[in-house]
């Protein structure tokens, strides 16, 4: 993590030195005060603009795939975008308040002038700084990313004001001209550079939970767990994207933070998942705990929890297709029997109703339904927390003799059963169920 906010550092603050490298030749010869706000805006757009992009960027990479990244660079462009003029407003707002003409303080100026400058960059920094939660799409990460953004911003804000009192008067010796060029060069190199690091630091300060891929394509790289449900999987959109083994499905397992703490779920693939070396369906989560998906292992990791140590397995095993168990709505969901033989130990006792997806990242998943269950974004029952289209209670559905019971629990877009929308319906053997955007096949 401290390499991670290292690079967050580098890119960002290059990306500060390429937004005034684009800008510096358009400095204005007049230094009237509309020309110079004019600059201003340009300067602060094009570099919130790089610096949005670097810090966005590098995030998505760090996700882990190349989606991930042009969806962050673009995400934090266009932050840097809108949010640098902003910050440059506001900061000059300061700026006009603590200098005004009723100042009388000895010295007030060069103190307005820092408060402006830390202010401005500040509000920059903070806003540039929520490209990290949209990234990662996780209101705990858009709050690190604020606070780091935050203090970052005021960091550089303040080197660029002491860069321009030192270097200022050297340059003006002699020469008429505006003499800001070599302060603002640093000043925004340092500005980009303080922001990235901050918000490296501040995510590895305040995470809680992260798993570490420990055996497998990216091997070493971390994920902070701090979303309701952290989904894995083949799909570039997963939380914990895996690549380059066919056996692990577009949305393999979750881990879905509860009162209790983490929970792991398998999410109905073939392969299953495994804990520890055994085959589970749903089962809590400690600290040192090793999560197979494939031939993926992950170790999961908790801050101030004391890491066991779990074998490792050259080749982990393959494991026989098993049903996903559900649970009543509101029913805690307890750990599963665990087995040397977990095939065995697992297998339904009687047949159910079995939903299909089929497209979407669930594609050719399924979902046995032996008791009543709720569905949403939210619940673990069918892991659908990526789709926006679906409410956080969506749909109850529930067995019956030869189909489901589908009801619609006062969903935004409500629930169509092959095309046709409705409060309460029954599907039968062969009927489609849509929720959200994702389409299930109902079978025996």
């Amino acid at each position: 993590m401290i390499s991670r906010a290292l690079t967050l550092m580098l890119l960002a603050a290059l990306g500060g030195l390429l937004g005034w490298a684009v800008i510096e030749p358009t400095v204005p010869n007049a230094l009237d005060s509309n020309s110079w706000a004019r600059f201003e805006w340009r300067l602060a757009a094009v570099t919130g603009l790089f610096i949005g992009m670097a810090i966005g960027g590098a995030s998505g990479w760090f996700q882990g795939s190349r989606s991930h990244m042009l969806k962050g660079a673009g995400i934090g462009g266009l932050l840097g975008l809108i949010v640098g003029p902003m910050g440059i407003s506001l900061g000059g707002a300061v700026y006009q308040m603590v200098t005004g003409p009723t100042a009388i303080v000895p010295g007030v100026g060069t103190l307005g002038q820092y408060v402006g400058r830390v202010v401005g960059f500040a509000i920059f920094g903070g806003l540039l700084g929520l490209a990290e939660g949209f990234v990662g799409r996780s209101s705990k990460r858009a709050i690190q990313g604020l606070m780091g953004g935050l203090l970052g911003g005021a960091l550089g804000g303040f080197a660029f004001q002491a860069v321009a009192d030192a270097i200022g008067p050297l340059l003006a010796r002699g020469a008429s001209a505006e003499t800001g060029r070599i302060p603002r060069a640093v000043g925004l190199t340092i500005v980009g550079g303080g922001i990235g690091l901050l918000i490296g630091l501040v995510e590895m300060v305040s995470r809680q939970a992260w798993v570490r891929l420990v055996l497998g394509r990216n091997e070493g790289r971390e994920w902070a767990i701090d979303a309701p449900q952290t989904f894995i999987g083949r799909d570039e959109r997963a939380h914990i994207p895996l690549f380059g083994d066919l056996s692990v499905g577009p949305l393999h397992a979750t881990i879905v933070k509860q009162a209790d703490g983490y929970w792991l779920h398998d999410a109905g693939t073939p392969t299953g998942i495994g804990l520890n070396n055994q085959r589970i369906q749903a089962a809590p989560l400690t600290s040192g705990d090793v999560i197979q998906v494939g031939t993926h292992q992950l170790q999961f990791l908790l801050r101030g929890g004391q890491a066991r140590r779990v074998p490792m397995t050259p080749a982990p095993q393959r494991f026989e297709p098993a049903p996903m168990p559900h649970v009543p709505a509101g029913q805690p969901v307890g750990p599963m029997p665990m087995s040397s033989n977990p095939t065995v130990a697992m297998a339904p006792a009687t047949a159910a109703p079995v939903l299909v997806a089929t497209n979407g990242p669930l594609t050719g998943q399924r979902f046995p339904v032996m008791a009543p269950i709720e569905v949403g974004r939210e619940l673990p029952t069918i892991p659908l927390g990526f789709d926006s289209g679906v409410s956080r209670r969506h749909a109850g559905i529930s067995p019956g003799p030869g189909g489901l019971e589908v009801r619609d629990l006062g969903s935004t877009n409500g629930v169509l059963v092959n095309g046709t929308r409705g409060q309460q319906f029954f599907a039968r053997l062969g009927d489609t169920i849509q929720i959200g955007s994702t389409i299930f096949r109902v079978e025996a």
